[in-house]
C-alpha cells in the first residue's frame, strides 16, 4: 500500500496529507505513491502512542545520549576503545574469535558483535573468501540506494518563516505541500539527478537549546531527499555546490531573506555519510526499510535473528529487525539473543 492510497481513505487537505506523507519516505529512494511506504509511515510511529509526528528531543542533543550509554557500561566494568578502527575480524574454522585493529593489535574474543551494516561487516571486515556463496551473494543483494543528505547551517539570527513562530521551531518542520510536489522530488532520483525542489525535513536546534549558538545566533540542520548517491553524468564532489544552493532557495522560499542570514553551510552528501560515518551508499538504515527488507529478510533470511552464519558473529544495528530510528530495540533484542545462544553452548 502505498502513502496516497492511505491518505486517500482518510484526508482530503493537501497540506496535511504531505505532512503525513513525509513519515512514509524518510530516508528511503521512493516517493509517497510508491507501493510500500504505508508500513514506513507505520514503522515510523512504532512507539509514538498513538500520536503522530510525535518527537522526542534529548536535552543537550545526542552527544548526552552516547555519555549515558557510556557511563552505564562503564559502572557494569565494560572497557571501551575509542578511536581504534577495527581491521578485520578473525575467523578461525568458520567462527569468528576477535578481531584485528587497524593498528595491529589483536583482541580475542568469545563472540564478536558488529553494529555495522553487513555489507561493511561480511563484506569488508571478514571477507567474501570465508562465506558461502549463496550467503555472500544475498548480501551483495541487500539494497543500499541511500538518497539522503544534510545540510547544516549557522545563521545570524533567527529566520522567519510564514507561519511558524518561534515555539513551534523546537520541533520538526516538514516543508511537504503536497504529495504531488514530494513525488516530483523523488522523481530525479530514478534518473540519478538532484532534486530541483528537494523534500526536506528541519530543525533549529538552538531554539530548544541556547548552547548549541552564540547569544543572538543560530542553527539549522535540514535532512535533504532526494540527493541519489549514483549520480549520472557528474558526481558529488561537483555537485556539492548546487545541492546546497537549492536546500537554500526552498527555505529562501518559506523564509523570505534566509540567505542574508547565513555565516557558513555545510553540505554532507550521501558520499560524505559513508566516509564519514561509515553508512554504505549514505543510507542511514543500514538498508532500505522496504517490505522486502523486512521482518524475517532483516538483513538476510539466513541472518535475521542476530545470528549469523559465521559462528560466534553477530549484528546488532540498524539493519537487523526492528530497523532503524534511535529506539535501542535493535541492541536490546540482539544481546537477549546472544546471551541465549551463549548459554546454550
Amino acid at each position: 500500500m502505498s502513502m496516497l492510497e492511505l491518505l486517500d481513505e482518510w484526508f482530503e487537505s493537501e497540506p496535511l496529507r504531505g505532512t503525513l506523507a513525509a513519515a512514509g519516505i524518510r530516508h528511503i529512494n521512493q516517493g509517497p505513491m510508491a507501493v510500500g511506504t504505508a508500513f514506513v509511515f507505520l514503522h515510523n510511529h512504532i512507539g509514538t502512542g498513538g500520536s503522530v509526528r510525535q518527537v522526542n528531543f534529548i536535552d543537550g542533543g545526542t552527544e548526552k545520549l552516547v555519555s549515558a550509554l557510556e557511563s552505564s557500561a562503564k559502572s557494569y566494568g565494560v572497557e571501551l576503545l575509542t578511536e581504534s578502527e577495527v581491521q578485520n575480524i578473525t575467523v578461525d574454522d568458520g567462527t569468528a574469535v576477535g578481531v584485528t585493529l587497524i593498528n595491529g593489535e589483536e583482541v580475542e574474543s568469545h563472540c564478536v558483535v558488529s553494529a555495522l551494516d553487513p555489507k561493511t561487516t561480511f563484506q569488508g571486515l571478514v571477507g567474501n573468501d570465508r562465506l558461502s556463496p549463496q550467503f555472500s551473494r544475498r548480501i551483495k543483494n541487500i539494497k543500499m540506494r541511500g538518497a539522503t543528505a544534510r545540510v547544516h547551517y549557522a545563521l545570524k539570527e533567527l529566520p522567519n518563516f510564514d507561519g511558524l513562530h518561534e515555539e513551534l521551531l523546537k520541533g520538526i518542520v516538514s516543508i511537504s505541500p503536497s504529495l504531488s510536489y514530494m513525488e516530483k522530488a523523488s522523481d530525479a532520483s530514478k534518473y540519478g539527478r538532484i532534486s530541483e525542489e528537494p523534500w526536506m525535513e528541519f530543525t533549529v536546534p538552538s531554539v530548544r537549546e541556547q548552547s548549541f549558538a552564540p547569544a543572538g545566533k543560530h542553527v539549522l540542520s535540514a535532512t535533504v531527499q532526494y540527493a541519489p548517491y549514483h549520480l549520472r553524468g557528474t558526481d558529488w564532489q561537483s555537485s556539492r555546490d548546487e545541492l546546497g544552493n537549492r536546500v537554500s532557495d526552498v527555505l529562501e522560499k518559506y523564509a523570505p531573506g534566509f540567505r542574508n542570514f547565513i555565516e557558513h553551510q555545510e553540505v554532507l552528501t550521501p558520499k560524505d555519510l559513508e566516509s564519514r560515518y561509515g553508512l554504505t551508499e549514505g543510507n542511514l538504515n543500514q538498508g532500505e526499510m522496504m517490505l522486502d527488507q523486512f521482518f524475517f529478510m532483516r538483513p538476510t533470511i539466513d541472518s535475521a535473528q542476530y545470528l549469523t552464519p559465521v559462528g560466534n558473529l553477530y549484528l546488532c544495528g540498524a539493519a537487523t529487525h526492528p530497523g532503524g530510528g534511535l529506539h535501542c530495540t535493535n541492541g536490546h533484542n540482539a544481546a537477549n539473543e546472544i546471551i541465549k545462544h551463549l548459554q546454550s553452548v
